[in-house]
Parts: C-alpha cells; sequence; structure tokens
C-alpha cells in the first residue's frame, strides 16, 4: 500500500455513537464522520444497551456500524466481551482484506484482538480507569471488592497497553499516569475537538440580579458514577455554602438519566431538574454560572470544552480543567474544596469587574479550542504511523 491509499480501518468501540447522550457517544458521533474522510471506516459496537443501539446505528445509514451485544459481567469499572466479534476479527484477519488498523477506543475491548491485529492497533483511553478507582477509595476509603477491583483494573490496563502499537490519552495528565506506570509504552495525547456545538455567547442578566438570585447550572449523564458524586458532593456540601452566601442562590440540573439523581435533589431547597436539552445553548442561557463540581475522572471533560464553547462563566475543581488547553484554564475559576468552591462561585456572583474579565478570558478560549477536522488528522497521522511500523516489520521478517 502506498501512502496515498486509504487505510482498511476499524474503529472499535463500546456503544454506538448515537444517541450522543454522554461524552463517550457525542465523541464518537463528532469523530467518525471526520475520521470517515481519511480512511475506509468500519465502526463496531460491543455494546450493553443492544436493543437500543442497534435501532440508533440503523437510522444512520452513512457509515457501515454493526452492533454486538456486550457478554461481559457487569463491574464497578467498564468491561466489555463478545465471542462473536472476537471469532470475526480472527477470520478477518486470516482473510484477504484484514484491517490495516484498528482504533480501539478503551483498554477493556484489547483482550478480542488477535496477537497480529493488536500490534497494528491504536488504543484511546478516555480516562484511567484504575485512577478513578483510586480517586472513588480517596471520598470513602478502599473497601475489600475496591482493592480487587484496583487490581483488577491496574493489569489490565498494562497489558492492554503493552499489547498495542501506540496508546493516545485525551489529556497530558494521563499521558502521565500511563507515563510513570510505563516508561517502555509508546503513548501521545489527542485532546476532544469543540465544534460540534456552536459558538455561543450568553446574553448576561443585569448584576443585581445576578448577585440577588443567582442561577447555577450543572450539565452531565448522571448515569456515570463520577458525575453522581459530583452531584452528591455539590447538595451535600458545597451548595448549602453557596446558599450561606447567596441565599437567593438556585441550582439547575440538566443532562440525561436524571432519574438517578432526581429524588435526592428534589429534597433540597433551590434545586431544579430540568433534565434532557435538545439544545445545550438552552442551558446556557439559562445559568449564570456553570459549575464543575467534579472529584473523580480523568481526560477530557466534554462538558467543560461545551461550556467554554458556550461563553459561559464557569467555576470548577482542578480535575475537570484536566485535558484543557492554558487559554481554557484561565478562563475557568478553579476551587478544589467545598469552601473554596462556594467562595469562588459567590464572588463571580457578585463582582461585576470580575465577570467582565473571565467573559473576556473565554471569548479567547473559544477561539483556540481544537475542532474535530483537526483532532480527526492528528488520530490519522497516528493510524498512518502504525501502519507503516507493521509493514516495515513484515519487510524485515
Amino acid at each position: 500500500m502506498t501512502t496515498s491509499e486509504r487505510l482498511r480501518v476499524l474503529y472499535l468501540t463500546h456503544h454506538s455513537p448515537w444517541p450522543a447522550a454522554s461524552g463517550g457517544r457525542l465523541r464518537d458521533a463528532a469523530l467518525i464522520p471526520q475520521l470517515a474522510r481519511h480512511a475506509d471506516l468500519e465502526v463496531w459496537a460491543v455494546s450493553r444497551r443492544y436493543e437500543e443501539d442497534v435501532a440508533a446505528a440503523a437510522a444512520h445509514t452513512d457509515i457501515p456500524v454493526r452492533v454486538f451485544r456486550d457478554e461481559s459481567r457487569q463491574r464497578a469499572f467498564p468491561t466489555r466481551h463478545s465471542e462473536t466479534v472476537r471469532r470475526l476479527l480472527a477470520e478477518r484477519e486470516a482473510g484477504d482484506r484484514p484491517f490495516d488498523v484498528v482504533h480501539v477506543e478503551g483498554h477493556y475491548l484489547t483482550h478480542l484482538l488477535p496477537d497480529r491485529l493488536a500490534a497494528r492497533s491504536v488504543l484511546v483511553e478516555h480516562n484511567i480507569e484504575s485512577s478513578l478507582v483510586e480517586q472513588k477509595a480517596s471520598f470513602g476509603g478502599l473497601a475489600p471488592e475496591n482493592f480487587d477491583d484496583f487490581a483488577s483494573v491496574r493489569t489490565a490496563e498494562l497489558q492492554a497497553w503493552r499489547r498495542v502499537a501506540r496508546v493516545v490519552t485525551l489529556s497530558e495528565e494521563d499521558h502521565r499516569r500511563v507515563r510513570d506506570r510505563a516508561f517502555d509504552v509508546d503513548v501521545r495525547v489527542v485532546p476532544n475537538g469543540s465544534d460540534h456545538t456552536p459558538l455561543h455567547t450568553p446574553a448576561p442578566r443585569p448584576a443585581d440580579q445576578v448577585a440577588a438570585r443567582p442561577r447555577l447550572g450543572f450539565l452531565a449523564n448522571y448515569a456515570y458514577s463520577p458525575n453522581q458524586d459530583a452531584v452528591d458532593w455539590m447538595l451535600d456540601e458545597v451548595f448549602e455554602r453557596i446558599r450561606a452566601e447567596l441565599p437567593g442562590a438556585q441550582l439547575i440540573l440538566a443532562g440525561s438519566n436524571v432519574d438517578v439523581v432526581a429524588q435526592r435533589a428534589a429534597a433540597k431547597p433551590a434545586v431544579t431538574v430540568v433534565g434532557w436539552l435538545d439544545r445545550v445553548t438552552a442551558l446556557w442561557d439559562m445559568v449564570d454560572v456553570v459549575i464543575c463540581p467534579l472529584r473523580i475522572g480523568g481526560g477530557v471533560k466534554v462538558k467543560m470544552i461545551e461550556a467554554i464553547r458556550g461563553g459561559c462563566l464557569i467555576v470548577s475543581t482542578g480535575l475537570g480543567l484536566e485535558g484543557l488547553p492554558p487559554t481554557s484554564r484561565a478562563a475557568v475559576l478553579r476551587a478544589d474544596d467545598a469552601d473554596r468552591f462556594a467562595a469562588a462561585t459567590a464572588r463571580l456572583c457578585t463582582d461585576g469587574e470580575l465577570r467582565r474579565k473571565q467573559r473576556e478570558r473565554v471569548a479567547t478560549a473559544q477561539l483556540l479550542q481544537p475542532t474535530w477536522t483537526e483532532v480527526a488528522r492528528m488520530l490519522h497521522r497516528h493510524w498512518r504511523d502504525v501502519h507503516s511500523m507493521a509493514v516495515g516489520e513484515i519487510s524485515v521478517h
């Protein structure tokens, strides 16, 4: 194959790209059409929501998507298995049109690859899952089952990283986490794009209204445990401190799977659950400040990329800033404990000059966020590198 020929690439993921109701699905939905411009792309998804994902994939006929039922035992960390996928990959590798490269979204899928195909694979880690287990343990102690989870995930990650040709993380922080444990692994950083949502500038409310009745917003997929922890922390510790400084403050929870937190939220004063919004700009126009009280996580937070794209004023923990470029970090007030988070939020709601400066920083950050076209080009270069290395090894042997 010459450098001008298109690669045959399998994009192996853990759900259908549609509906784009979570950060991971949104990443797939935005990235896959861009990648299909560079390669002959097939998408295979090993799904826990098989019927839903089959129906969603059937509505999108422009890119070939095959959905397979997940056969793994559900754990507190991501797992996926499909004997059908394992068999089909082995057959494809032995046939006359094998994949040139496999792009794998998550280490827990790499065990499905034959060895020769794993050596031509690029593995993308959205998070370092063992790090998430550690973070969870830091807030509740390490229960016996957490010891087993931690050991299992760390072992699986290391095995996967060393099987594939190249590992890609979404943030410099996760890049360091991989290198600290496996200095011999070829690991690179490719961020998420931002232009799946339009550039937006919310019309600011009058300063006296913001100070008297500030509206705070949190956007999330509430089925994801780090977002559940963020809501628990906000409801139990942070929001009551905000209300002590700003008695008129209101908290608005938007996003998918809100039924997970709706009962708890309803028991708290001044908390409103609006659920899923067809247009994310509706939330940005609804609130004065976007909050990101994440204490568990890794990679890049799509909610943060979108909030900056939406021209929002933001308060976040440092963990919520991971993976963002310096201009985006400068546009966000950082606070890592409940007192500081409440104080930063109150200051942003009452200090008009601070709001003006932060809006200017957000406007600068909006223009410097990467696009999905740029991200696709970066990934395609990694595919080309891996393919070239594999061809070189074959020719030598």
